[in-house]
């Protein structure tokens, strides 16, 4: 991938782990239904759980 195709994002910690909660929540409780559903593999979730 060349540089010009690259993007990011920046979080500090307290901002990451808020992220995360909410993910994890919407999972958790079903409200995270298209986000299961647009995962193809399950490293894609764990991509996800490191981000705490």
């Amino acid at each position: 991938m060349s540089e010009q195709a690259r993007s990011g994002l920046e979080l500090g910690a307290d901002e990451t782990l808020v992220l995360f909660e909410l993910l994890q929540r919407w999972l958790e409780d079903g409200r995270g239904a298209p986000i299961r559903a647009a995962v193809v593999d399950d490293a894609e979730l764990w991509a996800l759980s490191a981000l705490k």
